[in-house]
């Protein structure tokens, strides 16, 4: 007998902390965000045998399910949708909302999987609630990572980047990871004088009125100091540890801010897409006439 796969099928993924008020969203792409009450519809009797009593309580306790359907063609795969509908929220908001199983429904086999990466959250960012504007805004980010995701140019790097640190539980893989998805945004060459270089791209890319570019440019040249220290072995032993969430906290706020920015326009995700010429051409037109405030690594 030849196997058949079964080109069409249903996900169901139950969200955990995802902390929504409404029932139903319908999300750009794929899908939809639904309130279940009655879980037991989704999953076989049989996987009392591999779920966990702590597995169970927590589906219980999901009051919503990301639901879609996929096919065996599809240019992205489940696992891919659900990190880029997570990876939407954590740009919208910095919440605890992580996955932990997926529900597989073919026509002939209800099946599931234990998903071992899983959305981190920083106790120093982490937002409880959800609303509708802020869904408004996953809708978009979702439109926006697909095609960058199918793109498969600069950015797509530094979405990987960004949601390996979202998935990190150490704060110094997450630090570093954050840093290489930020500089593949903004770099262009590789001379020496990154930090200063990237601060005003960051600055200049991010901020118009001059005084928010001198803030944004101290912010960020101070927190992309920390990148190096922990390369070199320095930032290891601070003397308070939530010193270290704090500032990855920050940091993490300076990469959403980042992504929030080019979201915005379709014209600068073209420019940040180019090569590096093309692309060091953009920064010095946006940047013209501005000149950083002198500081000093402390």
């Amino acid at each position: 007998m030849i196997y058949q796969k079964e080109s069409k099928y249903i996900v169901y993924v139950p969200l955990f902390n995802f902390n929504w008020d409404d029932d139903l969203f319908l999300l750009n792409g794929f899908g939809k965000i639904d309130r279940i009450i009655n879980f037991k519809e989704y999953i076989n009797d049989e996987f009392n045998y591999y779920l966990s009593e702590f597995e169970f309580d927590n589906i219980k306790n999901a009051t919503h399910w990301l639901i879609f359907e996929q096919e065996e063609t599809d240019k992205i795969s489940r696992l891919e949708k659900i990190n880029i509908f997570l990876l939407a929220l954590w740009i919208a908001k910095p919440t605890r909302t992580h996955v932990q199983l997926i529900f597989v429904s073919k026509p002939t086999v209800k099946t599931f999987i234990r998903v071992l990466d899983r959305f981190s959250w920083n106790k120093f960012s982490v937002v409880h609630n959800i609303d509708n504007e802020c869904l408004v805004e996953v809708n978009k980010n979702i439109s926006n990572i697909i095609a960058i995701y199918l793109n498969r140019k600069r950015l797509f790097n530094s979405l990987i980047l960004n949601l390996n640190g979202c998935v990190s539980n150490y704060w110094q893989v997450a630090f570093v990871s954050f840093s290489a998805a930020l500089e593949g945004i903004l770099t262009y060459r590789t001379t020496p004088g990154i930090t200063k270089r990237l601060a005003k791209s960051f600055a200049c890319l991010t901020e118009i009125d001059r005084h928010k570019r001198d803030l944004a440019y101290k912010r960020f040249y101070e927190l992309y100091n920390i990148r190096s220290d922990i390369i070199h072995g320095r930032a290891i032993n601070f003397y308070d540890p939530d010193t270290n969430l704090r500032y990855l906290s920050n940091y993490e706020d300076l990469l959403r801010n980042i992504w929030k920015t080019i979201f915005n326009s379709k014209e600068l995700i073209e420019e940040l897409e180019n090569n590096d010429s093309l692309k060091e051409n953009y920064f010095r037109k946006i940047e013209t006439g501005y000149t950083p405030p002198n500081v000093v690594k402390t």
